[in-house]
Formats: structure tokens, C-alpha cells, sequence
């Protein structure tokens, strides 16, 4: 798709937010089932939920502008690397399981952070253009993010702790 103007540029980051929605969705509850620790399993079970709901509000965003999703020609690869760098991270059986939660939080705090810059973008460019909806969806988009986000710095003060010390740092 051409991106002449910014709403042609809005829709092009919007479609690679659907996208990067769709692939945490399935992505949470994957990493999930490999976290050791309870609480971070559960903050990325509830990410996966959110990500479905932050797609139906996609959804909403593009009817809005007057445009359809297209995600499968959206996914970045560097969307498709993060990903797969979380899962190849968690799979790391050898791996002590603290150093594996470690891994999984900052491989998930690289694709919040993506997702943050996009909803970023996307919340002023509505915004500039005039879509009020738009704007309080992307922002509450936005704000789930950097709560996730701070929820996962969190969790890893103590993970990263305990990883120190039961391999000897």
C-alpha cells in the first residue's frame, strides 16, 4: 500500500499492530506454559486475553477510518524474529528456570515495547486527523502496554534476583 499521506501511513502501523495483536494471542499462552513462576505465567495468560480484546478495538479503529485490516501482509519480520526469539528462549529446557523466566520477560518486554512505539504513533496520528473514537481506543491500547510493561519490570526484580543467585551469577 502506498503511504502518500498519514492516513495511509496510519493504516499501514495499524495493520501491523493487528498483526502483532493476532501473534500475541496465540504467543502468551504459549510462554505461559513454560513460565515457572506463577505470577508471570498468569500476567502473560491475561496478556493473551487483552491482545484479542485490543483487536476487536483494531477493529473498531479501522471502521472508523474507513479501512479494513489486512494483517497477514502487516506482520514485520522483525515482529516474526521477536517472537520467535521468545519462544526459542522459554524452550531452553537446559536452562534454569529462573534464567528462563528472565528470558521470557525480556523477550515479551521487546514486543511490548514494539507495540508501545506503534500505539504510540498510531493514538496522534488519529488524533492529528481528527478520529475522537480512535483516539481514546488507541489510548487505552497504550496504556495496557505500558502496564504490562511496568508489571514485567516488576516481576523481574525478584526473578532476575533469585536467577542470580541460584546459578552463582
Amino acid at each position: 500500500m502506498p503511504m502518500n499521506t498519514l492516513k495511509e501511513l496510519l493504516v499501514t502501523q495499524l495493520n501491523e499492530l493487528y498483526a502483532a495483536e493476532r501473534r500475541a494471542a496465540k504467543l502468551m499462552p504459549e510462554l505461559s506454559r513454560t513460565a515457572s513462576d506463577q505470577q508471570l505465567a498468569a500476567l502473560l495468560r491475561r496478556d493473551g486475553e487483552s491482545a484479542k480484546e485490543r483487536e476487536r478495538r483494531l477493529d473498531d479503529v479501522f471502521r472508523e477510518l474507513g479501512a479494513r485490516p489486512h494483517p497477514a501482509r502487516a506482520e514485520t519480520e522483525g515482529m516474526k524474529g521477536l517472537a520467535r526469539d521468545c519462544v526459542d528462549l522459554a524452550k531452553a529446557t537446559k536452562t534454569d528456570s529462573g534464567v528462563r523466566d528472565a528470558a521470557i520477560i525480556a523477550g515479551v518486554q521487546h514486543i511490548a515495547h514494539d507495540r508501545i512505539a506503534g500505539y504510540g504513533c498510531a493514538r496522534s496520528w488519529v488524533e492529528l486527523l481528527g478520529f475522537p473514537q480512535s483516539v481514546a481506543r488507541l489510548q487505552l491500547a497504550l496504556t495496557e502496554e505500558r502496564k504490562l510493561d511496568a508489571d514485567l519490570s516488576a516481576l523481574a526484580a525478584g526473578i532476575n534476583k533469585a536467577a542470580a543467585m541460584a546459578a552463582g551469577a
